[in-house]
């Protein structure tokens, strides 16, 4: 999803109504940020994942390129996020004691990403949708109610934070770590990558 559909617009022009500044982006390999081309040519092909128009091929691609150096290139979706809150703190038509950030399945990803790691925690609340899980759940069969392995590299962290590991991660900790400021986990019953029952551990395991 490009920020520029009509869907993305829709979202943006209620918050404006309801007296908001809103800021929204291309992601790297999204709308105008797609970088690669259709590799199977016109249309794509869904089985792995670069049917037309879709992300998926480069979110991945450029994660297994980054896996050969050791990181996760969630780095650069953070970076994004850092680089535009400074923007919004240096506006003067903004406060900057009220900046929330919000999204939904990769924008959910980069919410959470957000709300987390932001170093000064400028955020005064966030709103994540369709992304918070455990990477148990999410890496489990789909026959057993999991979300059948990894979805797109920058949403799961592999081998380098999970249980048992130096930093022994989850998703919940993103939850978590924003304590007590306001924090919205938004599930839903049929995401076939986070999976509700991931998303109901990660809450309870949160509060």
């Amino acid at each position: 999803l490009a920020w520029r559909e009509p869907s993305a617009q829709l979202i943006a022009y209620n918050l404006v109504k309801r007296g908001m500044a809103v800021l929204g982006y291309d992601p790297i390999g999204q709308g105008e940020r797609r970088m690669l081309p259709d590799l199977d040519g016109e249309g794509g092909d869904q089985k792995n994942g670069t049917e037309h128009f879709s992300p998926s091929f480069e979110h991945e691609y450029m994660q297994r390129a980054a896996t050969l150096l050791g990181v996760n290139i969630a780095t650069a979706w953070v970076n994004d996020m850092t680089r535009l809150t400074d923007l919004l703190q240096n506006l003067a038509f903004i406060d900057a004691n009220r900046i929330a950030v919000a999204g939904c399945s990769g924008g959910g990803v980069q919410t959470a990403y957000a709300g987390a790691m932001d170093f000064y925690s400028r955020y005064a609340a966030v709103s994540i949708a369709c992304y918070t899980s455990c990477l148990t759940v999410d890496y489990a069969p789909g026959s057993i109610g999991g979300g059948n392995g990894p979805a797109e590299g920058e949403q799961q962290w592999g081998p380098y934070v999970t249980e048992g590991t130096p930093l022994g991660m989850d998703k919940p900790d993103l939850v978590q770590v924003r304590a007590p400021k306001p924090t919205q986990i938004l599930l839903t019953t049929r995401d076939q990558y986070f999976p509700l029952i991931g998303g109901m551990m990660a809450y309870n395991e949160s509060v």
